[in-house]
């Protein structure tokens, strides 16, 4: 062996005690890639990837005792010495959890894994930290690799159970719940959130059966017997609509309408996904029932999923051509989708089937004034007035179409109307007042905003609008106010800090209005990211300047 390699391997042994690691480890690793199996480098190289077991089990013992910040200190040393050590970086995460020290959290388990591949308890407390974090789809994707690497965890299937409900889920969540009882059967805690899981469901029969295995573990839980008793309230509930669904029909149900009945009632009783079960039932034995997909597909589009409702109304339309009620709620889901002119051809459709279908010509409005045809709009919202005179939503629109129209006394007619109707209703009076101050009946606006805010004292966007009416009529000081108050209400509302830095510069408080005025960049076509290159002029003389062409000429010149 040369003496080079002895001089290498003293100096190895030296900057090992100085905790100078990664030199050490180079100079190991060339020894190494020399001579193969020369013990002296091999046993200096497992040295730096082991920690003496002594200082582990300090380690342990400060963190078991409750010595976190100790925990902390003395785990970030002994990781600095031996880096490649998963033990400390283990329990250096657990010590930053226990803390709530979640970023923290998440890298010392990410290390982990990447030095341990297969450690299962890392997943499940990567798990965690993202579970605290509130990121729910993170935490479900480490929790399912750790049942996936030990299938008989019972905790990273409860976990994963509680992440997955966060999720909205359910239908997942309680499989996982069922597979931690599997391994621990009497586990109180998972036995409680199955039961709820179950529940929220609307798998009422197995939620009161573990609600009883629960009571009969431990008499006490009181909470336990509330929610006992609430799901056989609830389950007595839709029994009862059932029953009414049969009343009505009078014939005797099939099996299939059986099972429609009974996801109708579910789903009527806020149940989505037990109602879908019952649906899909009914469709094993009786596939060409329009009235089942057409009902999947309005759980669908209110779940947020317009592509796969579509399907069910066009299955339900492929059975029955002449489905009023699939064609309209079609024309709804296209237009989810920005499909303006295929929903209103659905809608067209609804009507020729049923005339008057006011809801459909209500809707056929909206999608209308969607593509800029505010003449069509009005007819259509007219026709839902004239069939319905009482129709809020319909005259509330029209309303709005008309005062952007120009048509001042007409819009004004329905906004009376309207009050006469549902005096209590804050939108109302909001949109009166919109209309109000688009015909410059400044306080005649600013009246009807305050009447909405005294019935709905959070309308943070009433508030807004007030504030640009006192704006108006030059009471700056009380708009101010107005700003102010809409943005405790909502602080991200960035048109109103706008509003409000417009405002201060008014009344010459230019240090505070300049501040806000930088509030404008989202109000903007263009946004600030397109200026991040260039500097912001300080006022430097001899600079070139470049003029960023924002509002209009005026201020190009003057600033």
């Amino acid at each position: 062996m040369s003496r080079s390699i002895n001089k290498n391997l003293r100096k190895a042994e030296i900057l090992m005690k100085t905790g100078e690691v990664e030199q050490a480890q180079k100079l190991y690793e060339t020894v190494l890639s020399q001579y193969p199996k020369n013990k002296k480098a091999i046993q200096g190289y497992q040295k730096l990837k082991t920690p003496p077991q002594v200082e582990v089990d300090r380690l342990i013992s400060l963190f078991n005792s409750g010595q976190l910040q100790a925990t902390i200190s003395l785990g970030k040393t002994l990781s600095r010495q031996f880096p490649s050590a998963a033990i400390l970086y283990e329990i250096l995460g657990a010590a930053h959890l226990s803390l709530g020290l979640v970023e923290e959290t998440i890298i010392d388990y990410r290390q982990v894994l990447q030095l341990s591949p297969k450690n299962v308890d890392a997943y499940n407390n990567l798990g965690m930290a993202f579970y605290k974090q509130g990121e729910f789809a993170e935490a479900a994707k480490n929790y399912y690799k750790a049942v996936e690497l030990e299938p008989s965890f019972a905790d990273a299937h409860y976990n994963l159970g509680n992440a997955l409900k966060q999720t909205g889920d359910l239908r997942q969540a309680i499989e996982s719940y069922r597979l931690s009882l599997t391994i621990n059967p009497n586990d109180v805690e998972v036995l409680s959130e199955y039961g709820n899981a179950l529940r929220d469901y609307g798998e009422f029969d197995q939620a009161i059966e573990c609600y009883t295995k629960l009571l009969k573990l431990n008499p006490s839980l009181t909470d336990i017997q509330a929610f006992l008793d609430n799901t056989i309230e609830e389950q007595k509930e839709i029994d009862e609509l059932f029953a009414f669904y049969q009343r009505e029909e009078k014939d005797e149900l099939s099996s299939a309408q059986a099972l429609y009945f009974k996801g109708t009632a579910l789903n009527l009783k806020n149940y989505p996904e037990a109602a879908i079960d019952s649906f899909k039932n009914a469709l094993r034995i009786e596939p060409d029932y329009p009235e089942v997909h057409l009902n999947i597909g309005i759980i669908l589009n209110d779940k947020q999923e317009p592509g796969a409702a579509i399907e069910s109304y066009k299955k339900a339309i492929k059975i029955n051509p002449k489905y009023a009620d699939a064609h309209y709620n079609l024309g709804i889901a296209l237009k989810e989708i920005g499909e303006t002119d295929a929903a209103i051809e659905s809608y067209r459709q609804a009507i020729k089937i049923k005339p008057d279908y006011f809801e459909a010509h209500f809707t056929m409005g909206i999608a209308f004034k969607q593509n800029d045809e505010i003449d069509a709009a009005i007819e259509s919202y007219k026709r839902a007035v004239k069939i319905n005179p009482e129709y809020t939503f319909a005259l509330q629109a029209m309303g709005i179409a008309l005062s952007e129209k120009g048509e001042a006394g007409q819009a004004s007619e329905v906004f009376l109307k309207l009050i006469r109707i549902v005096p209590n209703d804050p939108r109302v009076f909001f949109n009166f007042g919109n209309h109000l101050r688009r015909s410059f009946d400044l306080h005649a606006a600013i009246k009807n905003y305050r009447t909405a805010i005294s019935i709905q004292p959070d309308f943070f966007t009433a508030h807004n609008n007030l504030g640009n009416c006192l704006v108006d009529i030059g009471k700056i000081e009380e708009a101010i106010e107005s700003f102010q108050r809409t943005l405790e209400l909502k602080p991200d509302y960035f048109q109103a800090n706008f509003n409000k830095a417009l405002a201060h510069l008014r009344i010459a408080q230019f240090n505070i209005g300049w501040l806000g005025y930088e509030s404008r960049w989202p109000i903007l076509d263009r946004k600030k990211e397109d200026l991040v290159k260039i500097n912001a002029w300080q006022g430097k003389k001899g600079q070139k300047v470049f003029i960023w062409a924002e509002q209009g000429i005026g201020d190009e010149i003057m600033f």
